[in-house]
C-alpha cells in the first residue's frame, strides 16, 4: 500500500509538472517580455526537478521499508512536494534577478521591414543590460535620412538604450514610395513597432520628426512612454525674437534705416507674435540666408564625417546619403 501511495504522489507531481510546463509555453508565446519569459523558463525547468523528486521518492521507499518511519513525522510525498515547490520558487527568483544582456525581439540588428509595399531600412542597438528603454529616433527633413542623427547619438546612447533608427520612406536605404501622406508615415512607425515586437517606446524626434512624434502619440497614446523633441518644427516667441535681432543686425550693417526701423518696431511689440508674423520673419530670414547660427565650417566638417562613417561602417552608398 505504501508503494502504491507513493506512486500516486509521483503521478500527481508528473501532472503538475506537465501543467506548469504548458503554462510556461503559453506565457512565452503570448507575452514574450522579460519577466514573463524568465518565469516561463523556470516553469520549463520543472521536468528536471521532477527527475530529482522521483529519485528522492525512491530513497524514501527504501528508508521507510528499512526504518518503518518518516522524517519529522511527515509523509515522504509531502516532503518531496515541499522541496519541489521551494526549488521552483528559488529558480524563479534567480532567473528574474540575474542580470543578462538584453535579448531583443529580433536577433537582427539591421534589416528591412515591409510597410504596405515600402521597404523600410532600420537599425537597432543592443544595450548592455536587459529592461533597457526603447527609443525610436525620428529624423528630420522630410528626407534627410537617419544616418546623421545615428552618427550623432550612437556612441553615447546605444549602450544604455535600445535605440531604433530607421530611414523614412524614400530616404536613405529605404525604398521609393508612391504616397507621402501623414497616415503613411504613422503606419510606417507602427509597422516597425509590430515587426520588432516592441510594446511601448520613447520617441526622440528632430525637426520634421517632431510632427510625426506628436501625431503618432495622439493616435497611439498607449504605445508612447514619452517624447523627446530636439529642434522641433515649432516656432516660439523667443526663437522669433532671436531671428528679428539677427535681421536688425543685418540691416544695420547694410545702412538700411527703414528696415531697421520696421524690425525694431516688431521687436518692441508687447503682445506675443502670432503665426503670421512668425512666417513673415522666417521668410525674410531665409531670403537673406542669415538663418544659420552654426559655425558653417565646423558644421560642414561634421556632416562630411557623418557621411564617411555611414559609407565605411554602415554600408551606405553615396547615392543613399542625399536628401530625396
Amino acid at each position: 500500500m505504501r508503494i502504491l501511495r507513493l506512486a500516486g504522489f509521483w503521478f500527481l507531481f508528473l501532472l503538475v509538472t506537465f501543467i506548469t510546463y504548458l503554462v510556461g509555453l503559453i506565457i512565452t508565446f503570448l507575452f514574450g517580455s522579460s519577466w514573463y519569459t524568465n518565469s516561463a523558463y523556470t516553469l520549463a525547468l520543472m521536468p528536471s526537478l521532477m527527475t530529482v523528486s522521483v529519485g528522492i521518492i525512491i530513497l524514501f521507499i527504501f528508508y521507510s521499508h528499512s526504518n518503518q518511519k518518516t522524517i519529522a513525522g511527515l509523509s515522504p510525498g509531502l516532503v518531496v512536494f515541499s522541496l519541489y515547490l521551494l526549488a521552483g520558487c528559488g529558480l524563479l527568483g534567480y532567473f528574474d534577478y540575474k542580470e543578462e544582456p538584453i535579448q531583443n525581439s529580433s536577433d537582427v540588428q539591421s534589416g528591412f521591414i515591409n510597410s504596405k509595399g515600402v521597404s523600410l531600412y532600420y537599425h537597432q542597438s543592443i544595450p548592455d543590460k536587459k529592461y533597457a528603454p526603447v527609443i525610436l529616433v525620428l529624423h528630420g527633413g522630410p528626407g534627410s535620412g537617419s544616418y546623421s542623427i545615428r552618427a550623432a547619438l550612437s556612441d553615447s546612447l546605444d549602450k544604455q538604450f535600445r535605440m531604433v533608427y530607421f530611414d523614412q520612406r524614400a530616404t536613405g536605404r529605404s525604398s521609393w514610395a508612391d504616397s507621402f501622406t501623414l497616415d503613411d508615415y504613422i503606419n510606417d512607425m507602427e509597422s516597425i513597432r509590430k515587426a520588432l515586437n516592441i510594446k511601448t517606446w520613447y520617441l526622440l524626434s528632430v525637426s520634421w520628426g517632431t510632427v510625426l512624434a506628436h501625431e503618432y502619440t495622439t493616435r497611439y497614446p498607449e504605445q508612447v512612454e514619452g517624447i523627446i523633441n530636439w529642434g522641433g518644427l515649432i516656432s516660439s516667441q523667443a526663437e522669433t525674437r532671436t531671428m528679428i535681432h539677427n535681421l536688425i543686425e543685418y540691416y544695420t550693417e547694410s545702412n538700411d534705416s527703414l528696415e531697421v526701423s520696421i524690425w525694431n518696431n516688431w521687436m518692441n511689440q508687447s503682445k506675443p507674435y502670432n503665426r503670421l508674423q512668425t512666417l513673415r520673419v522666417l521668410n525674410r530670414v531665409n531670403q537673406l540666408g542669415i538663418k544659420s547660427t552654426y559655425d558653417k565650417a565646423q558644421q560642414t566638417k561634421r556632416i562630411l564625417e557623418y557621411r564617411r562613417r555611414a559609407m565605411q561602417e554602415w554600408n551606405y552608398t553615396k547615392g543613399e546619403l542625399g536628401t530625396n
